[in-house]
């Protein structure tokens, strides 16, 4: 009895179903392997806010508030400055933050925040640099003082170029 030999053609065709099999584990592979762009500012966004509330919580903890915004029972006249110049010095020299501070008092059963700075905190030249660049991350902390003011504080951040 003789063997038959497969023919030519059936070799080609299991030949080109091995070969499509391995691309396509290779571009799966590849697939997972590779990050989109906007997945990259997401994760870089994620971070400034981690760094951003690591801040307003370093800030809390050292009663740096409290230290910086009353003084003799009052707020104080330079908080605002003084309190720029910290969180400024704090923050590498690449890093741009805009704060706002909120006083949030209870009027008729309904918490109101109003804004305590006559003044933008930042060191930003200009509030463009937070609309144009990627990864701006923000935290906010509610922060009652040792004269039971409740604070709301905002901060922005972003890393410069």
């Amino acid at each position: 009895m003789r063997r038959r030999r497969p023919k030519q053609g059936q070799i080609r065709v299991i030949e080109a179903l091995l070969s499509s099999v391995i691309v396509v584990a290779a571009m799966t592979v590849a697939s997972g392997l590779i990050q989109a762009p906007s997945s990259f500012s997401q994760r870089r966004t994620e971070d400034v806010s981690r760094f951003a509330y690591s801040l307003l919580t370093r800030l809390a903890e050292a009663d740096t508030f409290d230290g910086i915004m009353f003084e003799g029972g009052n707020l104080s006249q330079r908080w605002e400055d003084e309190l720029q110049v910290i969180v400024g010095s704090m923050l590498p020299s690449n890093v741009f933050f805009n704060m706002t501070v909120y006083n949030c008092t209870v009027v008729g059963g309904i918490p109101q925040e109003s804004s305590l700075a006559s003044r933008s905190l930042s060191n930003a030249m200009t509030p463009e640099v937070f609309q144009t660049a990627l990864g701006v991350g923000s935290a906010d902390i509610v922060y009652t003082t040792k004269r039971l003011w409740i604070l709301k504080i905002h901060i922005d951040l972003v890393w410069g170029d």
